[in-house]
């Protein structure tokens, strides 16, 4: 059960439920691939942790969005 649901008072019902668009997730799912292959190509590159720094730093904003995706609930009631 959703944190919404749970936390409805007597009588509050849920009108209309939301969600993140779809290019939001597939703008996650870009940053984590792209992080993916810079960090497959460390293979290729003898000074390895240049490479691994910047696949990190591409990888972080595709987790932070999908973070974000996971735990937010957007609701709205005929109350609230």
């Amino acid at each position: 059960m959703s944190y919404i649901r749970k936390s409805l008072v007597t009588g509050e019902r849920i009108v209309q439920e939301g969600r993140f668009h779809w290019t939001y997730k597939l703008a996650a799912l870009f940053w984590l691939l792209l992080g993916f292959a810079v960090f497959v190509s460390i293979l290729l590159v003898p000074d390895y942790r240049q490479v691994a720094v910047f696949a990190l730093l591409l990888v972080v904003p595709g987790l932070i969005m999908l973070i974000r995706v996971w735990t937010t609930e957007i609701a709205v009631t005929n109350r609230r």
